[in-house]
C-alpha cells in the first residue's frame, strides 16, 4: 500500500496540476501572484497544491517562483542592456530596493556586480581556493550522465541548504562525465547540485533547458577528510527548479581556462567561489 507522500508524488493527476501550476509561475512571474491563484491554476486547493508540490519538487510553489525570477533576472542581466530598476519591475519586484536585497542574498553578488562579471569580455579571476585548507575537507566521486550531447557542461556546486542562496562554498566545472572534485568544504552538512547543459545555453519558453540534474548530500567531519559520493544524473523534468543556471556564465573566469566545448574531459576547476 503506497504512502500519502508517495501517492501526492507518483499519481498522474497530482503531477499533471504541479506542472500547470509550474507553468503558471514561468507565465505569470512578473505578477504579485499568491498561493490561491497558483491553486486555481492547478485546479488544486491551496492545501493540496502545496503538499503535492513539495513532495514533487522539494518546495513550496511561492519559493519555486522565487527561484524562476531570480533566473529570469540573471538573464536580463546577462541578455539586454536593461536598467536594474526596469528588471526589478520585470521579474515581479515592485519595490528595486527590495529586488537588490534579494539578488544579492540569492546570488551572492549585487546585480550590477552580477552584470559586470557575466558581460566582461576579458576574463576576471573570482577568488578561488585550490587547496583544501587544515581541517577542512573534500568531495569526489564521478558524474555519471543518462545521455551525453557533445559539448556539454557539467556543473556541480555544493550549498548550505537544499534550495541554493548565494554563491557556492565549492563548485567543480565538467567538460563530460567523469570525476569531480570539490575543495576545501568545511565541517558541516552540504548540499550538493549538479546539472547539465547544453554547450549553447538555449532558453526557451516557459523553462530554461537542463538535461540532466542530480542531487545529494554530502557529511564533512571536523577535521577534515575525504567523501567519496558518485553522482548518478537523470533526465531533467518540468518540475526541476532552474538552480544552477547562473553558474555558466562565471565558469570562464575561474583561477585557469576551464576546458574548450567539445574535447575529451579533462580535470575540471574545484575551488572555493567568493564574489568578493
Amino acid at each position: 500500500m503506497q504512502s500519502a507522500e508517495t501517492t501526492l508524488s507518483t499519481d498522474p493527476l497530482l503531477r499533471a496540476a504541479v506542472e500547470r501550476a509550474i507553468v503558471t509561475l514561468w507565465d505569470r512571474h512578473r505578477e504579485p501572484l499568491s498561493l490561491s491563484a497558483v491553486a486555481q491554476s492547478a485546479d488544486l486547493s491551496p492545501f493540496r497544491l502545496s503538499r503535492a508540490f513539495r513532495a514533487q519538487t522539494g518546495t513550496s510553489p511561492l519559493r519555486f517562483l522565487a527561484a524562476i525570477r531570480m533566473y529570469q533576472a540573471k538573464r536580463l542581466l546577462s541578455e539586454t542592456t536593461l536598467s536594474v530598476t526596469d528588471i526589478a519591475f520585470e521579474t515581479g519586484y515592485h519595490n528595486p530596493r527590495t529586488f537588490d536585497r534579494t539578488f544579492t542574498t540569492r546570488v551572492g553578488a549585487r546585480p550590477e556586480r552580477y552584470r559586470t562579471l557575466a558581460l566582461d569580455p576579458e576574463p576576471r579571476p573570482l577568488t578561488c581556493t585550490q587547496h583544501p585548507t587544515p581541517r577542512r575537507g573534500s568531495m569526489r566521486g564521478l558524474i555519471r550522465v543518462p545521455l551525453q550531447t557533445p559539448g556539454m557542461r557539467i556543473y556541480i556546486a555544493a550549498f548550505t541548504g537544499p534550495i541554493p542562496r548565494g554563491a557556492p562554498i565549492a563548485r567543480d566545472v565538467l567538460a563530460a562525465p567523469g570525476p569531480y572534485h570539490l575543495t576545501a568544504l568545511p565541517p558541516g552538512h552540504w548540499h550538493i547540485r549538479a546539472t547539465a547543459v547544453p554547450p549553447t545555453p538555449h532558453r526557451p519558453h516557459p523553462q530554461p533547458q537542463q538535461l540532466a540534474v542530480a542531487t545529494a548530500h554530502a557529511l564533512v567531519q571536523r577535521g577534515g577528510g575525504n567523501v567519496n559520493v558518485d553522482l548518478e544524473l537523470r533526465p531533467a523534468e518540468v518540475t526541476d527548479l532552474p538552480t544552477l543556471l547562473s553558474l555558466p556564465e562565471f565558469d570562464r573566469r575561474a583561477t585557469h581556462p576551464v576546458p574548450p566545448l567539445g574535447l575529451v574531459f579533462q580535470p575540471g576547476l574545484a575551488g572555493v567561489w567568493t564574489t568578493a
